[in-house]
């Protein structure tokens, strides 16, 4: 879901040391840090929790058509929903395990539909409640909120853009303090991060934008019905290193919730808690 003007080309700035590097760089000159993580969206995963998997698969199954998928062997708590490499936007999972917790307040991850008005039919005949009705976004198209059969806030998103894309295609973070949690997320994570801009009723930061690339971008959001929490949907950051990262989490006024956890061939996540009482979650590729 983009919220800005496509980006230009510009250098790559170190996730790891902060060293301005050239653009076509995939090595740091100073650290030798991988920098194609620069080359991709913010957020490359995510986890929405829930109660019962099976209840939750089914809805999410029949409103949107997904086939998820539910590993029996490696990981049965969770199920996955489809993904295809390489393009724009995101996959994820619903996830029941202790410490994930439904809610309605916390981050949102958008889901990528043709027909919300439709969309929110299904959703309400499938044991959810529409949140917030479908809303205009200028030109760049409609979003709507609805609460799922587990009690998460997930968006909705439509775009007249004809391509192919992931489930997630946007999602927020949101905040009391707009400044101090762009000044976090800045530090932490060597984000490019604009001034606010106000769309509507809601004041907005935007995280860098790669079009045309894996991963999904998003942003900032300061609104009355934004509301930050530890519980409710998780957006993973990609990052190079997740035990360094946490360092500095903790040092720019953030807290660790989970310390990294090998996910098999998926690769390494961690939890943590940013400075405004957000969990979000960090991933590393194997």
């Amino acid at each position: 879901m983009c919220f800005r003007p496509p980006s230009i080309v510009k250098p790559a700035k170190c996730p790891d040391c902060g060293t301005v590097n050239p653009p076509t760089k995939k090595i740091c000159s100073k650290c030798q840090a991988d920098l194609t993580i620069t080359q991709i969206n913010p957020v490359n995963w995510f986890d929405i929790p829930v109660n019962d998997l099976l209840r939750a698969k089914t809805f999410y199954e029949t409103v949107f058509s997904y086939s998820l998928t539910i590993n029996e062997t490696e990981m049965p708590n969770r199920a996955y929903f489809p993904v295809t490499p390489a393009i724009t936007g995101t996959s994820g999972s619903l996830v029941k395990v202790d410490g994930y917790t439904p809610s309605v307040t916390g981050c949102i991850v958008y889901l990528l539909v043709k027909d919300i008005p439709g969309t929110l039919v299904k959703i309400e005949a499938n044991g959810g409640k529409t949140l917030q009705s479908q809303t205009a976004m200028g030109d760049l198209g409609f979003i709507a909120h609805f609460q799922d059969c587990e009690g998460n806030r997930v968006g909705l998103y439509t775009t007249t853009m004809a391509a192919k894309m992931n489930p997630v295609n946007w999602f927020e973070i949101p905040v009391n303090d707009l400044m101090k949690a762009k000044n976090f997320y800045k530090t932490v994570f060597s984000y490019s991060l604009p001034s606010s801009s106000r769309m509507g009723k809601l004041d907005m930061v935007w995280f860098p934008m790669k079009p045309k690339t894996p991963g999904t971008c998003g942003s900032l959001v300061k609104a009355d019905e934004y509301i930050p929490a530890e519980t409710g949907n998780v957006v993973y950051l990609s990052v190079n290193d997740i035990p360094g990262t946490l360092v500095k989490i903790e040092a720019n006024g953030g807290k660790i919730l989970q310390p990294p956890t090998e996910m098999g061939d998926l690769g390494f996540i961690a939890h943590f808690q940013d400075c405004e009482g957000n969990r979000v979650g960090l991933y590393k590729h194997k």
